[in-house]
């Protein structure tokens, strides 16, 4: 398998984690409301109790911030899309992930959320590929030329 388990058990820990925390919340603000409900004034544990909730509040916040955050790698993908969708269709025609078993959906989201874009409609994007005139795979001819370059620069 080439998915990495520490990174899943991680990821399961973290929304474990947010939904305990959000437990506890909700278990002190309904032991507050009670109080508040029968009497009229609040004792100072209260108020260190209030305290805590607001403390577990920020928690939360960051918890689910990093949970559900999407991925930011920090790039941006400024070549053309269709570059970006010729080269999650190499990877999927290569079997490149889950052992040929990622879908070509999947593969397309990662790169769009690896690259910061959105890979809009990579079918008909296809499409276009197929439609091409001088080769269908020019942004990875392009990449081998580049690679192939650099290479020989350092010789």
């Amino acid at each position: 398998m080439l998915n990495n388990p520490e990174k899943s058990n991680e990821s399961n820990q973290q929304i474990f984690d947010v939904f305990e925390l959000l437990r506890d919340i909700q278990i002190e603000l309904r032991c507050h409301h009670q109080y508040l409900l029968l009497q009229t004034w609040m004792p100072p544990d209260h108020l260190l109790r209030i305290c805590k909730a607001i403390d577990w509040l920020e928690k939360l916040h960051i918890l689910v911030k990093n949970v559900l955050q999407p991925y930011d790698s920090g790039l941006i993908f400024t070549a053309p899309l269709v570059y970006l969708n010729e080269l999650g269709y190499a990877m999927h025609a290569h079997g490149s992930f889950n052992n040929g078993a990622a879908s070509i959906g999947k593969i397309q989201a990662a790169l769009g959320r690896m690259g910061n874009v959105d890979p809009g409609n990579y079918s008909r994007t296809f499409q276009q590929l197929l439609s091409r005139k001088e080769g269908y795979t020019k942004y990875l001819d392009c990449m081998k030329i580049s690679l192939n370059n650099r290479i020989n620069d350092c010789y």
